[in-house]
C-alpha cells in the first residue's frame, strides 16, 4: 500500500486533487439541501459522506504526491 501511494505522479496528484475539488463542492451542495424537509437526513449524511471523502482524497494527493501545479520546463 505505501508502494503505491509513494509513486502517486504529477498527473495522477491533479486528477485527485480535482476529483476531491469536485467531490467536496457535491458535498457542500447536498448539505446545502439537506436543510430542506425532503432531503433532510439524506442529504446530510450523503453530504458530510462527499465532504470526507472529498479531504482525504486531497490529503492523500498532497502528502503522498508531486506538487500538482508545478510546472516542468
Amino acid at each position: 500500500m505505501l508502494t503505491v501511494l509513494a509513486a502517486f505522479g504529477m498527473t495522477i496528484s491533479r486528477r485527485m486533487t480535482e476529483a476531491g475539488d469536485l467531490l467536496g463542492l457535491i458535498g457542500a451542495v447536498l448539505l446545502v439541501l439537506g436543510g430542506l424537509p425532503f432531503l433532510k437526513r439524506a442529504g446530510m449524511i450523503v453530504g458530510g459522506l462527499c465532504l470526507v471523502a472529498a479531504f482525504l482524497l486531497i490529503g492523500a494527493a498532497v502528502h503522498w504526491g508531486v506538487n500538482p501545479y508545478l510546472r516542468v520546463k
